[in-house]
């Protein structure tokens, strides 16, 4: 649960301290969103590519498929299906191993 601190500007400007922790806080809040958002980004981009390809190659991909795809969080598991994506034979073969986890 997020923990919410109302600061004075007053307490902020007498006591520089404060601020200055403050101040840090916020960029170490702010560097913490765009690393999760770029990771976000890069997830997403892997799904979105993964789809691509298998649509590519098979041809329209049933909605099931699509979104085991997207509950898929881990950006290394997402690198391997891309290469089994490339690399299996058939998409019943690509389906047996997404399921394997």
């Amino acid at each position: 649960m997020p923990i919410t601190v109302r600061l004075e500007k007053d307490l902020v400007e007498n006591f520089p301290v404060i601020g200055d922790l403050v101040k840090q806080g916020i960029r170490e809040g702010f560097q913490q969103g765009i690393q999760e958002g770029k990771i976000e980004g890069v997830i997403e981009g892997r799904q979105e590519s993964l789809i691509k390809i298998l649509e590519i190659r098979f041809g329209e991909i049933e909605e099931s498929l699509k979104e085991r795809i997207k509950s898929i969080r881990e950006v290394e598991k997402l690198n391997s299906l891309l290469a089994s994506a490339i690399k299996v034979k058939d998409l019943q073969e690509f389906k047996e191993e997404i399921l394997e986890d």
